[in-house]
Parts: C-alpha cells; structure tokens; sequence
C-alpha cells in the first residue's frame, strides 16, 4: 500500500469520526504544523552553521595569536641567551 492510499484511507477515516469540515481543519493544521517544523529545522541548521563557522574563525584567529606568541617569545629566549653568551665570553 503506498502513501498516497493510505493517506486517503485517514482522511475517510477522518471524515467519517470526526465530520469532513473538522477533518479538513485537523488535517491543514498538521500540515501546516509539518511546514512550520521544516522551516524551523531549516532556520536552526542555518544558525548552526554560521554558529560553526564563527566558532572556527575565533579558534583561527586565537591559534594565529598564540603562535606568534610563542614565535616571539622564542626569538627572546634566543637572544637573551645569546646576549648572557656573549657577555660571559668578554669576561673572560
């Protein structure tokens, strides 16, 4: 039996409980429900992925940051070091 014959079996089902006026209504109202949570999950997939997306930018720029962090305060190490060599070395 496919969908379309048993959508049709409920709605003669429908009509015959609840009345054809009552089950036109109840019938609308669920497919306007069905509409209203595919544009909501439409609308929270779109939020999630420019969600991920800003997420990924700030993780982006925080790694960049922490890089030339870490480069920079390296090359200091070097030179003090270098700097600490080369006064020992005149001492000397």
């Amino acid at each position: 039996m496919g969908i379309d014959e048993r959508r049709q079996r409920l709605d003669r089902k429908l009509e015959e409980v609840l009345g054809p006026e009552e089950a036109h209504t109840l019938i609308e109202d669920v497919r306007t429900m069905s509409r209203e949570h595919e544009l909501l999950r439409r609308d929270m997939q779109v939020m999630f992925a420019e969600l991920r997306a800003e997420l990924l930018e700030k993780m982006n720029d925080q790694t960049k940051t922490l890089f030339r962090t870490f480069v920079i305060t390296n090359a200091t190490l070097v030179l003090a070091v270098a700097v600490l060599a080369f006064g020992a070395a005149r001492l000397t």
